[in-house]
Order: C-alpha cells, then sequence, then structure tokens
C-alpha cells in the first residue's frame, strides 16, 4: 500500500519540502523543487546492501574494512558510506545505545540547492514552479494534491497551482 503525504523536513545535510511515498517498510522522498528523488530510507530486514543487512549487527570489522567511523565513536546513530563513484551515500543508521549496535535502516540520499532567488521579479509572472520557489519556500506555504497532481503554493494570499510532474502552471487564483 503507498501512503502519500508532503512534509517539511530539516537536519544537518538538507532541507526542504518532499513528497513522501511510504511503501511497504521503505519511505521514498521527492524534492518538489527539482522533482527527483533525494533520499529512500529502507527498513526492510530482507534488504542487504552488499555485507550490510537491516537487522544485522554492525561491527568493529566492517568499519575498518569499509572506512566508516567506528561504531564505538558514533553517538548519533548514523554511520556514512561514500562509494567511490556517483553522488550518492548511503547512511547506516544505529542505536547508540544499544549494547549491540544492529542496523536498523539503511538511507540512500543525495544533496540538492535550493535556490537564493527567484527566476522573476513578479510572482504573478511565473510559469514554472521554478520562478517563485524562494518565495514559496521562505514565504508562503508548499502542498501537494496527489489526486489532481498539483503542487499548490500559498504566497501573499495568492494560489498557485502547479502540474506535480513538470513544475507547469496551471493556475493562479489572485486575492482580491
Amino acid at each position: 500500500m503507498k501512503i502519500y503525504h508532503t512534509e517539511y523536513r530539516r537536519d544537518d545535510r538538507r532541507e526542504g519540502y518532499n513528497l513522501t511515498i511510504e511503501i511497504e517498510n521503505s519511505y521514498i522522498y521527492i524534492d518538489i523543487y527539482s522533482r527527483k528523488v533525494v533520499e529512500i530510507e529502507i527498513y526492510d530486514e530482507n534488504y542487504s546492501l552488499g555485507e550490510f543487512k537491516v537487522g544485522s549487527e554492525m561491527t568493529t570489522e566492517l568499519c575498518e574494512k569499509y572506512d566508516l567511523l567506528d561504531v564505538d565513536d558514533v553517538d548519533t546513530g548514523e554511520i556514512y558510506y561514500y562509494p567511490e563513484k556517483g553522488f550518492m551515500h548511503a547512511e547506516f543508521c544505529v542505536n547508540p545505545e544499544d549494547v549491540i549496535s544492529k542496523i536498523n535502516k539503511i538511507t540512500f540520499s543525495i544533496d540538492v540547492e535550493i535556490p537564493s532567488e527567484n527566476n522573476v521579479e513578479d510572482a504573478l509572472k511565473a510559469k514554472k514552479i521554478e520562478d517563485i520557489y524562494y518565495s514559496l519556500y521562505n514565504f508562503g506555504e508548499i502542498e501537494i494534491e496527489i489526486e489532481n497532481k498539483e503542487i499548490i503554493g500559498k504566497l501573499e494570499g495568492s494560489i498557485f497551482k502547479f502540474d506535480l510532474l513538470s513544475g507547469n502552471l496551471k493556475n493562479i487564483e489572485i486575492k482580491k
């Protein structure tokens, strides 16, 4: 069963509005600005990434073999693995308070940049969500309507509706 919702997330690595899709024991996060998958969290104990498996022990030997922080040095519960190729990294999460550190999730993620300004001076002249994303992100509200496949932005009393897949403007309801 798929469950969708929009969420604002802020952590040490990134912040932003994401469309979150829950599928069984996994979560997929799609960045609203770029409309790309930016993170996948896997809690399924049947999933493994090479020698790493959800539910298995994170040993000092594994940390040494893959040049990870030693489990004893981790106080946040997050151990990062950066493969030699590509821009995506894997994160193995353990509970640092457990006597035996077990991997409780494997996360793959990439970083995306949030624009530092709008692409248009007048928000009412926007053609795509990228044109006014900076203002929506910093001063407005962003939501997603899955049934209508729309991104809804609220800014200064006006409501902007964008196509979820293309980001193209569908409609503006101007506050009078």
